[in-house]
């Protein structure tokens, strides 16, 4: 008895330390045949252990003894494996799931917003129109940017002339009308920006405008600060002068007074006066916000902040201070189409000193050589005519007395650049 035991424990020995040994021939092999010697080596120590344990059936403590060895032998494949597999990133997961995942690479769906990107090429009026032919089989991704790009070509009048009489364009704004409610509050805003940039009106463009309106009601507190002041901003400019959308705008910027930026604030303040609801201790508190955000401006938000209250007539001389001061102290990170919206709208406030205006037109950096040099070209350089005759409406609504010698120069030379592009 007690010999066969001893055959049966050096069989069992033998059979565990064949695995352990095939392992470490096998460990130089690629991932996958690793794990076909792994399921090889855990077979063959199934079946050591099932003979050990039909040599010595009557006696437990051989058995115990048989199956220690193989259990251990299972621990060090299963670490060996591990430790084998780790050490490649990308072959970390089985056979089996690299299998099923090469299988998946191909059963993935095409990727969207093909017709996207394909209408995102589109430039010329006609096109566009054409594609919006078939806008009953087009999602609402794509008619956003479809109405984005008729509303870029809609800068060039005779575009513009022929979109208005179009019917196609009737069938991209109600397609676009049936599918307002699976849009998110993004696409929303997106979709009142362009319609409001499309130099279109007619009563298509009205009753998509007014659905927009609607739908804005409808959703409630689920609008963010940002979405919420460009659905007014552009739904003022469409004239939706709905009374339930303007009391929901009014009500959700009390909620959200905390969370809007400056930008925001002076899109706000632009809907106010488009819609003509001049509303005191709404216009107080959305000024207040600015002045506690002074800090956190840039040259943009500048920009906007005195052109918004510019054109509301708003001289309220502690927040102008405060940004005449901002402005003055960071002239040079201001870029010229800036300098020009911020000359004129301190003019028309006001609020410019001669001094001032001289070094405004320092940082223009306009002398009458450019000018003359970009006349002879015949081009569109930085410096357009149209910027010329804006200069030009800026320096008049600064009222600072007579110019001397070298602004009247600039004058002549501005009037010129004028003259010779009409």
């Amino acid at each position: 008895m007690l010999q066969a035991t001893v055959s049966a424990a050096t069989r069992s020995s033998s059979a565990t330390r064949a695995p352990l040994l095939l392992l470490q021939l096998e460990r130089r092999r690629a991932p996958i045949e690793a794990a076909a010697a792994a399921a090889t080596a855990a077979t063959a120590t199934a079946a050591a252990a099932t003979a050990a344990a039909a040599a010595g059936p009557a006696s437990g403590s051989v058995l115990r003894c048989g199956l220690c060895p193989a259990a251990a032998t299972a621990s060090t494949l299963g670490s060996s494996f591990n430790s084998s597999s780790s050490s490649n990133s990308s072959s970390s997961s089985s056979s089996s799931s690299s299998s099923s995942s090469l299988r998946l690479l191909h059963t993935l769906p095409a990727a969207p917003g093909d017709e996207t990107v394909s209408v995102s090429l589109l430039s010329s009026a006609e096109d566009l129109l054409q594609f919006a032919s078939n806008a009953a089989t087009l999602n609402l991704s794509t008619l956003q940017q479809l109405l984005q790009q008729l509303a870029k070509a809609s800068r060039n009048p005779a575009a513009a002339a022929a979109i208005q009489q179009d019917p196609r364009l009737q069938q991209l704004l109600q397609q676009i009308g049936l599918l307002l409610q699976q849009a998110d509050a993004r696409q929303l805003s997106n979709i009142s920006h362009f319609l409001a940039l499309l130099r279109v009106s007619n009563l298509h463009t009205q009753q998509l405008a007014m659905q927009l309106g609607q739908e804005v009601v409808s959703r409630g507190e689920s609008l963010s600060p940002r979405c919420l002041c460009t659905l007014a901003a552009s739904l003022s400019l469409l004239q939706v002068r709905a009374a339930a959308l303007q009391q929901f705008v009014w009500g959700q910027v009390q909620q959200q007074l905390l969370q809007l930026q400056p930008p925001d604030v002076c899109l706000l303040l632009e809907a106010m006066r488009r819609w003509g609801s001049y509303n005191r201790s709404t216009c107080d508190l959305l000024l207040q916000q600015l002045s506690e955000q002074i800090n956190s401006f840039t040259a943009a938000d500048v920009t906007a902040a005195v052109t918004t209250l510019a054109s509301m007539g708003l001289a309220r001389g502690f927040l102008l201070r405060q940004l005449c001061s901002l402005a003055f102290e960071n002239l040079h990170k201001f870029n010229q189409q800036q300098l020009l919206l911020l000359l004129r709208g301190l003019g028309r406030l006001r609020f410019l000193t001669a001094a001032n205006v001289d070094v405004l037109l320092q940082h223009l950096r306009i002398d009458s050589r450019m000018l003359q040099l970009q006349q002879q070209q015949q081009q569109q350089q930085e410096w357009t005519p149209h910027r010329s005759a804006m200069l030009l409406g800026a320096l008049a609504l600064c009222d600072v007395g007579p110019p001397n010698s070298s602004t009247t120069d600039l004058l002549l030379q501005l009037l010129q650049h004028v003259e010779a592009a009409l």
